[in-house]
């Protein structure tokens, strides 16, 4: 019988330790891992290099002007689209960094301050908190003149108004513009805004709007200042 010399089994059993390592190395990528080890990886780029199309929500929540309108208008029985169309027509929805316009009017809804009114006073007292307040922050400001048009709702009639075209005098009267005429015209613009509805993007981004109301009764047919006589040497100017 021949005889195994003790060098070559050693070196077998060296070339057997080897080949199982071996087999263990490359297969363990392969082998299931107890659960929770697994981690998400990115998916790959498309192959030909483009970037992956982005997958946008398209439906945009209320911005914050609109919810300032819709939660003054509910806290004091205001409809919203009517504080929306007086900030569209004062200012068009524009806070101007709480800076007065040519009128000495502040913020979003043109609150006054004398020589021109003092709808600004009086709506910070409405709301107990200082009228600088009520000048550069605009969720006060549009609570201020929510504020007011409650007020005034309820100066003549102790009822807040029932339908739509109701709040066309107390528009009016918002204004503060003491000649008749010129504050119903101030109302019909606000209704024109109301009956056509409008969109507008502010600065800071926020798309805004305010949905058609269609046909309205109003008191006005037209603008009020389209029946008044020019003046002799400055035809839009009103006597």
């Amino acid at each position: 019988m021949q005889r195994i010399h003790p060098i070559s089994v050693h070196a077998a059993l060296r070339l057997m330790v080897v080949t199982i390592v071996a087999l263990l190395v490359g297969g363990i990528g392969s082998w299931p891992l107890p659960a929770g080890a697994y981690t998400s990886l990115p998916p790959a780029p498309p192959a030909t290099g483009a970037a992956p199309a982005l997958q946008l929500n398209r439906t945009l929540a209320p911005g914050k002007l609109t919810t300032a309108f819709a939660q003054a208008g509910a806290e004091f029985n205001v409809p919203p689209t009517v504080l929306a169309a007086i900030g569209y027509v004062e200012s068009h929805w524009e806070n101007r960094a709480g800076q007065p316009n040519d009128y000495q009017q502040y913020g979003i809804m043109g609150l006054r301050t004398p020589p021109g009114g003092d709808s600004l006073a009086r709506a910070a007292t409405l709301l107990g908190q200082a009228p600088a307040t009520l000048q550069t922050d605009p969720t006060s400001n549009i609570r201020g003149a929510a504020a007011l048009l409650h007020q005034l709702a309820l100066a003549d009639d102790k009822a807040l108004p029932g339908t739509l075209a109701a709040w066309y005098p107390i528009v009016a009267r918002y204004s503060a513009i003491p000649d008749p005429r010129v504050a119903r015209s101030y109302a019909y613009s606000v209704f024109t805004i109301l009956r056509d509805g409008v969109s507008g993007t502010t600065r800071s981004g926020e798309t805004i709007r305010v949905p058609a109301a269609g046909a309205l009764d109003l008191p006005d047919s037209a603008d009020p200042l389209l029946a008044t006589p020019a003046s002799d040497d400055y035809g839009p100017a009103h006597w």
